[in-house]
Formats: structure tokens, sequence, C-alpha cells
């Protein structure tokens, strides 16, 4: 503990006298005397803070003598300014910057007997530059970071355990998250399997009249009423349901039977059943509402579990219904008599178990499903993305906490072996020494680089020793390197004044933690050296070396022990870089085999899968695209799509070769992609609707990327809507825009290239070279021509031709040439490149769509 006296000139005040004392954990307490004011003590403390930065930035000014302790207990020696005795503190003072006024805060007062009044302003204006007076003397200080390092490292412990704590439950609510973006992707899967699954056919409604019993939830039997189905309800409005029209013993009425499609789980669970004929599905007005015991009744009844629980007998206690109003006067909604309840929950049990007896109760379970698929997995998608977004935050903020741990465990690991820093007042011979070894002095930075100059000149000299010698000589200098960038950094952060003090103690701890590895890892590296092993030495050299480099890309210095590394190299045999360079071709070979059999392609073409593949995720949205529009595009590009009476049809050719019989395709559809150039109609008599070269490459790019289509045309026509720009365009510009499709990027047309598999190649490389044996006159009757190039399941197998070869309005070329008999080579498409590039400049030309009218 040393105490210092000076004087400290007040602006205008007289002159103070102040003796400063160092207290532990980095608390400074300065006895003041002056004009005005009598003996006190004052305590300036770093301010350590939970969440804050790790080293204090800011300090605290305590107004008496003692240990920090509750607010309006008095302490010894508080300061008395005209008679006013000041009582408190002050925190979050920022040494550099501090406010000219008004700065006190509301814990420093005034102290009477009773509470701390306000102080007055005479008072105050005097206080306050007497703590700006002490606030620029401590921040003059020569020891103020090792100040700062000793507050840091009291409450390094508490803040450790706390940083730890926080980690430790943010994990807890990852593990959470992460849980539940796997329930939602295997919603998602589930919702994508009942949007592409098939509907089954629904039995339509059979108007036979069937009686049915009724019970009460006793057993009891009520009596018997014969039921009706009115309509069956496999799509549409709301699929899934079932009306039934009931006539009993004071019973009569409507009942609309369902799901209920109210749950979040992908399939609807439990019955849901609504009094009367419902006029919208999630509205409560319905119309033939039923009549039991004179009382005409409205609401509906959700059973939300397990179906197997319905008997005639349980649930016995339902939903009451409520009472509509009879008569002009009366209210609607008053409660129903018991009597009526019971014998309506026996109407409802009893038609909810007829309902799920349905021989085609899985059609209408199914039908129920897929209406509400499409919303749930737009809704679930968006909720996946969500909790990726909060994972990646909670995972961030994790890992700072443990980073921010690690930070203050570092400190007190340094506060255990602190660092030889020369001490320039008690040793001013220190800084001759500190300076000619390349200190953090501005006036010797050349000095600093001409001496790491001399040094790698050094050990360059040394390169002719041994291997043992070398290694040895570049680890001690990969420690010096990164103990010298971490004083660095360390000064720099002791110089700072503006803003960034927080970054420079985090760079200040990370160059630190470097250097202490590469310390650690120099010992270990001679110790390996002294007992004569090269290899461990060699390792341990090679890991002290990145340290020092890492330590200086922090300080940002230049990474000068880089050029250590090839003390370390040894020098190779020719023998040794031959075997070494085997090594290396049969673990390419290796990679590569293992590539092809996963995906069947070389490396050109995977290369091109994957460019299509980013292509596809930048060019499919702006299309436009509904899931039915990309249907239409299938079926043409399956071939069946032609035109008859003004419509399009799905179809095909028959044996004679006409085109007849199918189903109708929406008209509408076929139009809008014809007119935006996707498809092409045949003329005249060439009734074909097929893909045009651009139609092509978009639909190869929305398989690529399914995500982009749209659930249906209304939700395609909105993405377009919005897509339009709102500068230029009126209301009803942005409309009609919508209203058409945009054409495919003229460059996404000349980048995408379809992937050719080796199968597709090889069997291209042979049709070739057939056809050129065939040209040249190999080809005799009567004998069987030899296989060029390959083995084929069947000689002499026939050229294949494009997909569109024989419509008649849009032809390309051959995957082989007569004029040619020499193989393509790896990754080539033999034509079919050509091809594409031909196809692409008809596109772009605008080819004639065919008459589309």
């Amino acid at each position: 503990m040393t105490t210092t006296s000076t004087n400290l000139q007040l602006p205008g005040s007289g002159t103070l006298t102040v003796r400063d004392t160092v207290l532990q954990c980095g608390r400074v307490k300065y006895s003041v005397s002056g004009p005005r004011i009598k003996q006190c003590a004052l305590i300036i403390s770093p301010e350590t803070l939970r969440d804050g930065a790790i080293l204090p930035t800011t300090v605290t000014v305590q107004y008496g003598d003692g240990q920090p302790g509750r607010l309006y207990v008095p302490r010894p020696d508080e300061p008395v300014v005209s008679g006013i005795r000041i009582h408190g503190f002050t925190s979050r003072l920022d040494p550099a910057r501090i406010p000219e006024q008004d700065f006190l805060g509301e814990y420093a007062g005034a102290a009477s007997t009773i509470f701390t009044t306000r102080i007055p302003d005479g008072a105050r204006t005097y206080m306050e530059a007497v703590v700006r007076s002490l606030l620029a003397h401590w921040q003059s200080r020569p020891d103020r970071a090792a100040l700062v390092r000793a507050a840091a490292v009291a409450t390094a412990d508490e803040y450790a355990r706390y940083e730890d704590a926080k980690a430790t439950k943010l994990e807890d609510e990852i593990r959470s998250v992460v849980q539940k973006r796997v329930d939602a992707r295997r919603e998602v899967n589930v919702l994508t399997g009942l949007v592409r699954r098939r509907q089954t056919a629904v039995r339509p409604a059979d108007p036979t009249p069937v009686k049915v019993p009724f019970f009460d939830h006793l057993g009891g039997r009520i009596g018997d009423f014969t039921v009706r189905e009115q309509s069956v309800s496999g799509s549409g409005h709301t699929p899934g349901n079932v009306v039934y029209e009931v006539d009993g013993p004071r019973v009569r009425g409507s009942f609309t039977v369902g799901r209920e499609v109210s749950s979040a789980s992908p399939w609807p669970g439990g019955v849901r059943i609504v009094y009367g004929v419902p006029i919208d599905d999630g509205g409560d007005e319905a119309t033939d509402e039923p009549v039991i015991n004179t009382i005409r009744l409205q609401g509906r009844w959700r059973h939300r579990g397990d179906t197997d629980s319905i008997t005639v007998t349980s649930p016995g206690r339902l939903s009451a219904p409520r009472r509509m109003a009879s008569a002009p006067h009366q209210a609607e909604g008053r409660s129903v008599p018991e009597a009526t309840q019971h014998r309506a929950f026996g109407v409802l049990r009893a038609l909810a178990l007829r309902y799920l007896a349905r021989p085609d109760a899985e059609a209408l379970h199914l039908a129920a499903a897929k209406d509400r698929a499409p919303g749930l997995l737009l809704a679930t998608r968006q909720r996946l993305r969500n909790l990726a977004a909060e994972q990646r935050k909670l995972s961030t903020a994790a890992r700072q906490h443990r980073e921010r741990a690690s930070r203050y465990r570092e400190l007190l690991t340094l506060a255990a072996a602190p660092l030889a820093v020369p001490d320039v007042q008690s040793d001013p011979a220190g800084t001759d020494t500190w300076d000619a070894e390349g200190g953090a002095c501005p006036q010797v930075q050349y000095a600093r680089r001409a001496a790491l100059a001399a040094a790698e000149a050094e050990a360059a000299r040394v390169k002719g020793g041994s291997a043992l010698q070398r290694i040895t000589q570049a680890a001690e200098r990969a420690r010096q390197l990164a103990v010298e960038a971490a004083d660095s950094a360390e000064e720099a952060a002791r110089r700072s004044r503006g803003t960034d003090t927080a970054r420079l103690d985090t760079i200040m701890i990370a160059a630190h933690e470097s250097a202490c590895r590469a310390e650690r890892y120099a010992r270990w590296s001679a110790e390996s050296a002294a007992d004569q092993r090269e290899s461990p030495a060699r390792q341990f050299a090679y890991q002290a070396v990145a340290c020092a480099v890492e330590a200086q890309s922090l300080a940002g210095a230049d990474t000068t022990a880089a050029g250590l590394r090839d003390l370390l190299e040894r020098e190779r045999t020719e023998s040794e870089r031959v075997e070494q360079a085997r090594l290396d071709r049969e673990l390419r070979e290796c990679v590569e085999a293992e590539l092809r059999a996963e995906t069947g392609m070389d490396a050109d073409n995977r290369l091109r899968a994957v460019c299509n593949q980013m292509l596809a995720e930048d060019c499919a949205p702006a299309l436009g695209w509904s899931t039915s529009m990309a249907r239409v595009m299938e079926v043409a590009a399956a071939g069946r799509l032609y035109r008859r009476d003004g419509f399009a049809w799905d179809s095909g050719r028959n044996r004679a070769g006409r085109w007849e019989g199918g189903r109708k395709v929406s008209r509408e559809r076929a139009l809008i992609l014809a007119r935006a150039g996707f498809l092409s109609v045949g003329r005249k008599s060439n009734r074909a609707i097929t893909l045009s070269p651009m139609g092509e490459v978009a639909l190869a790019l929305v398989r690529l990327n399914p995500e982009a289509l749209h659930s249906n045309d209304r939700a395609a026509y909105e993405a377009r809507h919005a897509a339009q720009p709102r500068a230029r365009m009126s209301s009803d510009q942005r409309k009609d825009a919508a209203r058409r499709l945009p054409r495919l990027d003229t460059m996404a047309l000349r980048l995408y290239r379809r992937p050719v598999t080796i199968a597709e190649r090889d069997q291209r490389v042979d049709a070739a070279a057939e056809a050129a044996w065939d040209g040249e006159g190999g080809a005799c009757a009567g004998v069987e021509p030899p296989a060029p190039i390959g083995t084929r399941d069947t000689p002499g197998s026939p050229p294949q031709a494009n997909d569109h070869a024989g419509h008649g309005h849009v032809r390309s070329g051959t995957f082989w040439s007569t004029s040619s008999s020499t193989p393509a080579r790896s990754g080539e498409t033999l034509g079919g490149a050509e091809s594409d590039r031909q196809r692409i400049l008809e596109a772009d030309r605008g080819i004639w769509m065919g008459d589309v009218a």
C-alpha cells in the first residue's frame, strides 16, 4: 500500500491538497483538503458490472471512507462543503468524458439526521469541480491499467459463474428449440405428403331413410329416429362433411357432421357436429336448425379427443346448445332445459357414430385434411424459419456468454502469473531496454521492425545447423513474437481514450491468451528437443508459431511469425515426394469414385448441377407460378397435352396416331403459359401443345426448387401483383401486369445446362460410334457389327432423338453426328449443348407460339 501527495488546481477556487493511497481491488483513496472543504476522504474504484465490459471502463466515486455499504448509512470522513455534508456515491462516470455539471447523480445528497436531501447548488458546483480534478488525476495515473485489472480480478470468479449460468440456461433453451424444429420438420413432411396424396373416392349421399336408436348417458333407450343423408361434401368449401336430416319423436331438423379442423395437427382429429346446415364454415349462422322438444337449437359440439371414446352413452356431458328466439320479443342464447339437452346429446352421439362407421370415412378424413394442408404447410414452414432464427440468436448469445466466462477465468490465470512489465517509476533504466526490444513506443517503431529483421536473419543463419536446433530456435522466436504482440495489445488498450475500449480489452485478453499458449508450446518443444524427440518437438513448434501468428493478427501487427514455418520444414527425399504424390493421387481418385457412385455424374456435371440449383433458387420464385400451372407444364412435357374445340386436353395419341379422349385442362392456365412463351401450340393439323425452349428451362428450374411454387392461382397472382413497381405504374396497370406471367430471364436461359450422368454419356458415345460405323460403310447385311466402345446389351441400338423431335413445330439436333467418329470427352453433351443454344436463340428471337385462340 503506497501513498503519494500532490496539489491539484481548481479553476477559480484555489488549490487542493491531495494524498492518494492504493487499496485492495483497484480502489484508490484520496484524502482531500482545501478551501471550503474540510479534511475528507473520497474513494475512486473501477466499476465492474454484470453484462458490462470485461475490464471496467467507468468508475464509482464514494463519498467517505470504508467499504461500500448500504445507502443512507453515514461513513467516516465524509466531505463537508460550506457546512453541507455530502453522503452517498456517484456511479457510471467515464474518466475520459466527464460532464461539465449535474453529474453527481441521484445517490449523492446532503446528509441530515433523518434522511438525505438535495445538495444546494453552490455546494454541488464546488463538489463537482473537486470530483473532476480527482478523476483527471486518476485517469493519468501510470498504474491505471493495473488498478482496472485488479478490480476485474476481484469479481472475475463471481461473474464467470454468472456467465456460465446464463450460458447453461440458453443452451437448455437451444435444446428445446432444436426439438421444436425436429417436430416442425416432421409436420412439414406429413403436410407435404397430404398435399401430394391423391384423393380417394367419396360415396355420394344416400337418401334412403334409416332408423337409428339413441340413448341417454345412463344407457336408457330414449327412442328411435329416422335419418337421411342430404349431401356429402368430398371437396369444395367444407370437404369431409355430411348433412343428415333427422326426424323422430320430438326431434326434427338437420345436423352437419364432419371432422374437427381447428386442431394444429396435420390430420384433423375428433368430430364436429353443427346444429343445422352452416352458411359459412367459421360462422355461427345456419339454416334448418333442429327442433327438439319444440325448442329450436343452435350452436355446435366439438369433440377434440380420440374418436374411439365416443359410444352411445359417452361422453355423458357435451357442450350445451343455445335456444333460438321463437318470437321477436324473445332474446337468443338462453339456456336449454336439462331434458332437452339429454335428448340432443343422445342424437349427437348417434350421428357421430354413424358418421365414423361410413365405408368412406377415411376418404372424408383425407378430404378434410387436404383442404387445410396448404395453409398449415405455409404456417409450419414460417414457424420453422422463425425457430431457425431463434436458434441462431440463442446460439450466438450462449457463445458470447461462454467466451465472457473464459475471459473472466483468463483474468484469474493472469493474476496468478502476472506479466513482467518494467516499472518506470522505481527503475527508469528499464525503459531503455523496453524501447530497444521494440516496445509499443511511437518513436521506436522502425527500430522494432529492424530488430525483427535481424532476428529472422539470425534464424536464417541457424538454418544450416541441426534439425533440433532449428526447431528450438523457431519455437523460441515464436514465443518472443507472441509476447511482444500481447504487450502491444495491452499498451493500445491502456492508451485508449475513445469509445472502442471494450473492443480493445477483448483484443488484449485474446492476445494474452495466445501468448500464454505460445509459451506453453515453446516450453514443450524445448523439452522434447532435449529428449532427442524430433517429431513431437516439431509439432509443438508448429503450434507455437500458429499461436504467435494469431497474437500478431489480433494486435494488428505484421504476421512476421509466419516466416518461421520455413525453419520447421524438413527436407524430403525424392522417394518420399514420389510416395506423397502417389498417396495424394489415390486419395483424389477415391473421393472422385465415391462421388460418382453417389451422384452418377463426373466433376464437371456435378458442378453444373450445383450451379443449376443456385440458379433455380434465384430465378424460380420470380416466375410466379402456382402448383396447378406446374402440373400443366408437366403434362406438356410428357407429350400428353393437345388442343381440341378451343380447350386444352390431357390425353395422348391412340394407335392410329390421332389425338383423342382424355380430360380437360384449365384453358386459362394453358393460355397464360402460352402467352408468356412457356408453351408452344401447334398450328392447323398439328394439335400438340408442347414446351417451348424457355418452358423447358423454366420447368427444370421449378423442379429443382418446388418451394417457389404458390399453393393456388390466387396466391400466385397476389405475389406477382406485389412484385410490380409502385412508383411507375397505376393500380390498374399493376393488376394488368400481374395477370401476365413474367418471362424467364435471358441470362438464366443462357446459364442453364442440364447435367449429364455417366450412363447417359456412355450411351451417347456408343450411339455416336455406331452411327459413325454405319456412315463409313462398316455395317454389312447379315454380319453383326462389333461394339466400338463399351459393352451393349443389344448391338446396333438405334440413335436417341430429342424428346421434341417429330412434333412438327420445334425440332432440335440429335445427340450424334454422322460426320465425325471422334468420341466426346467427359462432361460433354455430344450435340445437346449445341441444341440448347439453338433453342435459346430461337426463344430470344420470339418464335411463333401457335394458334391459342
